[in-house]
């Protein structure tokens, strides 16, 4: 697919020595929309963006009624945007191996722990000792941890370099055609 190489060549390979933020767009029960920013922890080989969240979390439950989000890249140096169009699933305490299990084990100590911290949004009643500050790789995930994974079906690139700007669209229902689109 070309838009995954023209995506690689940008941004280069995930690595946890450089994370890669993006932003995640939702909607919620009352269809506002809610955007959030998020780590890039795996790109699979079909273009998947896999990404960690709280079962918890408003996110969570957002994706559980619409599964339907949109993942914005800005890659400043390159000064380079990619929206990736697409539906998202999760893997839960169910899915105890593969790319979940993996990505566990590559998150600093500091990211585990916050699984363990009490309900994301909820009010704080809890004293500082309900924040542990650190949990090992070798500690099983617990339930709250859910790895999250957008399967693209539209994909776009502005490169803000050129000019014009240059901007491309690849749709899944035209074969991952490249469309040059108006910036």
């Amino acid at each position: 697919m070309e838009w995954l190489i023209e995506f690689r060549r940008s941004a280069g390979e995930l690595s946890s020595a450089k994370p890669l933020v993006a932003t995640l767009a939702t909607v919620d029960a009352g269809g506002s929309p809610r955007a959030r920013s998020v780590v890039l922890r795996h790109m699979g080989g079909d273009g998947s963006l896999w990404f960690v969240s709280d079962a918890r979390s408003d996110k969570n439950v957002q994706l559980a009624e619409r599964n339907e989000a949109e993942i914005v890249v800005w890659l400043p140096e390159a000064r380079e945007q990619f929206r990736f169009f697409g539906t998202v699933d999760r893997l839960g305490a169910a899915a105890t191996g593969g790319v979940r299990l993996e990505i566990w084990r590559q998150m600093s100590d500091a990211s585990r722990a916050l699984f363990f911290w009490p309900a994301p949004g909820t009010p704080r009643t809890q004293g500082d000792a309900a924040f542990p500050a650190t949990v090992d790789a070798a500690t099983a995930p617990p339930g709250t941890f859910e790895t999250l994974f957008l399967e693209p079906t539209q994909v776009e690139h502005l490169r803000l370099l050129t000019h014009p700007h240059q901007r491309r669209r690849w749709r899944i229902e035209n074969g991952w055609e490249r469309e040059e689109i108006n910036p």
